[in-house]
């Protein structure tokens, strides 16, 4: 190799290792350049090259506010999440809380309701009972507590009054009332509702009615008035004469100045209401105005329409079945239907 040779050689290093410096250095200007904008360089925006100081501070201070509220965003989300995440562990906390609670003083858990027992004359006097027993009365108000750990029947309820109950018959203090006996009728009522009392189990909240009538009983009419704030009986009626139906809604009809054994209230013409368990029929009717009904016979806003009359015909009926209105004794769920067509 010549000296040549090696001076040239010599010069291209030289040149290579310069430019390896300097695009070293335009790497390191690009970071104050993009950072301060301190170059007076405009962007591609169109925005103004020449920045001050201040504004660059501003403009930082922005995108740094505007990423912390976009961070704050990210928070707010989160914190949604997490909120609707504690609501969620929250409600699910509340679940385990009321299963816990429920597991660990089951003892103390029971389904309540009102019983009242009527048989002839007499409402039964009601049972202590006792927990043990898993069905027991608190106190004078007919209000029944059974336990939530068991089923009872309403036959094993009535078990507690020494009374053995089915279907069609009922036994209590030496006496057994059948319904195949003339006279006799036995009515389990839950929520005015038939029950078989051997199959019923008791829910929560029921109500409960059971009535023995017998053809010599000598209840008194209208009997003991029922207070509004405990179990009393309701039922539904429809009253048409010569096809127009009787509207109870009117307040001719309503509590105000009505009689309080029964009424219809609130504006409502169904159910009405009787605060007791010696109402009958004839009784309920003859307390509204312009009414009155016996058997076979009503009378409407002053005419008589009698089921004697040739051109007449009247239909009292309770449930379906026609009934003298004088020796019905009104039962909770009961459905009345009073009917008058007459030609004249």
């Amino acid at each position: 190799m010549t000296f040549r040779h090696v001076g040239v050689a010599l010069m291209v290093a030289l040149l290579v290792v310069s430019a390896g410096c300097s695009g070293m250095g335009g790497g390191g200007q690009d970071t104050p350049t993009e950072s301060g904008a301190s170059n007076g360089t405009t962007t591609a925006g169109g925005l103004s090259d020449t920045t001050t100081a201040s504004e660059t501070q501003s403009a930082t201070t922005n995108d740094t506010a505007n990423e912390t509220t976009t961070a704050g965003e990210g928070t707010n989300d989160t914190s949604e999440d997490n909120s609707s995440n504690a609501s969620e562990h929250d409600h699910s906390s509340h679940d385990h809380g009321n299963e816990t609670t429920s597991e660990s003083d089951s003892s103390d858990k029971y389904l309540s309701g009102e019983m009242t027992v009527v048989v002839g004359d007499d409402r039964l006097e009601y049972p202590s009972g006792s927990e043990d027993a898993g069905f027991w009365f608190t106190d004078q108000h007919k209000i029944w507590n059974a336990k939530t750990d068991g089923e009872v029947t309403l036959a094993e309820a009535l078990a507690q009054f020494d009374v053995e109950a089915s279907a069609d018959s009922f036994s209590y203090d030496g006496e057994t009332y059948a319904e195949s006996d003339s006279g006799v009728s036995v009515d389990y009522r839950v929520n005015g509702q038939s029950v078989d009392p051997q199959e019923y189990v008791l829910q929560d909240g029921d109500e409960i009615w059971v009535t023995v009538e017998t053809p010599d009983m000598e209840r008194s009419v209208p009997g003991d008035h029922i207070d509004h704030e405990y179990s009393h009986i309701h039922g539904s009626i429809d009253f048409t004469v010569n096809g127009k139906t009787l509207d109870f809604s009117k307040d001719k009809y309503q509590t105000a100045g009505h009689s309080r054994y029964f009424h219809f209230e609130g504006g409502h013409a169904d159910p009405w209401h009787a605060h007791s368990y010696s109402v009958t029929l004839q009784y309920a009717m003859a307390t509204l105005q312009g009414l009155s009904v016996a058997e076979g016979e009503v009378t409407y806003n002053g005419t008589t329409y009698s089921d004697s009359d040739a051109d007449t015909n009247v239909q009292v009926m309770v449930n379906g079945e026609e009934v003298d209105p004088s020796e019905y004794f009104l039962k909770d769920g009961d459905e009345v239907e009073i009917v008058v067509e007459s030609e004249s």
